[in-house]
């Protein structure tokens, strides 16, 4: 073992910590995401997911799991539970563009 983990530049307590996570590889929000789908579910509408995070950690919280925002929309992203419909009102805006108006000189 002692030749392999110098021939890969490896010292010998790094390779039995990378070997102890691999192994014991459990999910410890495995229960929530289940939640999580569950209450996203309750939220769809016309095929889609219409709860993002801020509407579902309320519920969450609930139901007895507390976590992050950031930790809630990264197990969203990965159950794939993303809601599909967005403010419409946010691209209304005046815009005066109205493309290119007259000729262009040519580059000289």
């Amino acid at each position: 073992m002692g030749e392999l983990l110098k021939t890969i530049d490896l010292k010998r307590p790094t390779y039995y910590d990378e070997r102890k996570r691999i192994i014991n590889k459990n999910d410890k929000y495995a229960d929530a995401k289940v939640v999580i789908k569950k209450i996203a579910e309750k939220g769809k509408w016309r095929g889609s997911y219409t709860y993002g995070y801020r509407r579902i950690m309320p519920l969450l919280e609930k139901a007895g799991y507390h976590m992050a925002g950031a930790t809630l929309r990264r197990l969203m992203n990965e159950l794939g539970v993303q809601p599909a419909m967005y403010n419409r009102r946010k691209n209304n805006h005046y815009s005066s563009y109205k493309g290119t108006v007259g000729k262009v000189a040519d580059n000289l």
